[in-house]
């Protein structure tokens, strides 16, 4: 399944900065729609997130 940066702040309650440093940091790497440029997450990015929140 994919998910959006959007779905992502709402479900770990983050903010999209967040994200963007984690990318930066090379923890997560999303998977970018050359059409419109959003940003999509997979389940092994969900999981990484959440132990990211955790510690």
């Amino acid at each position: 399944m994919r998910y959006t940066q959007k779905n992502l702040c709402r479900a770990f309650d983050i903010k999209r900065d967040t994200l963007h440093h984690y990318e930066r940091l090379g923890i997560i790497h999303p998977q970018i729609d050359a059409g419109n440029g959003y940003r999509y997450y997979d389940d092994w990015q969900i999981n990484l997130l959440w132990e990211c929140k955790r510690y």
